[in-house]
C-alpha cells in the first residue's frame, strides 16, 4: 500500500501516516491552562457580582472631591508665602472666609432650599467683588410647564 501524501514541509512531502501523535502531556497541559483560565474568569465574575454598590454617582463624588480640593489648595497657596509660625493661622482664617463666601454666594437665597429637589436658578451680575448672584430661584413642580417671562430675565410657570 502506498503511503498517503499530504503537505509539503521543508521542500519534501510529508508522509501523513507517519506523523507523530500529540503526546498526552500536551493534552494535559492544555486542560490545565483552560481550567486555570476558567477559575480566573469565574473569580472575576463572582467579584463583580458581589462588589458593594455605592450610593451616588461618580459625578457627585467628583464634584465633592473637586470642591474640597479647591478649598484646601487655595488655603495652602495662601499660607505658602508666610513664615512657618503663621501658616496655620492664615490657613484657618482663609478657610473661614472661604466658607463664608460659599454661604454668601447664595445672596438673599441663603435659606429655605429644599434638598434633593430640582430648581431653576437665574444668575445675575454680582454686587461688589462678587462676579455673580442668584436673581431668582424657582422650585420645579411636577406637571407645571415653565417659560421665560416677558423681558427675558426671569422664569415663570405657564
Amino acid at each position: 500500500m502506498a503511503p498517503l501524501l499530504g503537505h509539503w514541509r521543508c521542500g519534501r512531502k510529508m508522509d501523513l501516516m507517519n506523523r507523530h501523535p500529540i503526546p498526552k502531556r500536551a493534552y494535559l497541559l492544555s486542560a490545565v491552562v483552560v481550567a486555570v483560565c476558567a477559575v480566573f474568569a469565574g473569580a472575576f465574575l463572582l467579584g463583580r457580582g458581589t462588589a458593594p454598590t455605592h450610593s451616588g454617582t461618580w459625578v457627585e463624588g467628583n464634584a465633592v472631591g473637586y470642591d474640597e480640593g479647591v478649598s484646601v489648595g487655595r488655603a495652602l497657596q495662601i499660607g505658602s508665602a508666610l513664615p512657618a509660625g503663621t501658616k496655620d493661622v492664615a490657613t484657618k482664617a482663609f478657610q473661614q472666609g472661604y466658607r463664608a463666601g460659599l454661604i454668601d454666594s447664595f445672596g438673599s437665597y441663603d435659606g429655605g432650599w429644599s434638598l434633593d429637589r430640582p430648581y431653576i436658578v437665574v444668575i445675575g451680575k454680582g454686587i461688589g467683588d462678587a462676579p455673580y448672584r442668584i436673581d431668582q430661584r424657582e422650585l420645579l413642580q411636577s406637571g407645571v410647564t415653565y417659560q421665560v417671562c416677558k423681558g427675558g430675565t426671569a422664569v415663570c410657570p405657564s
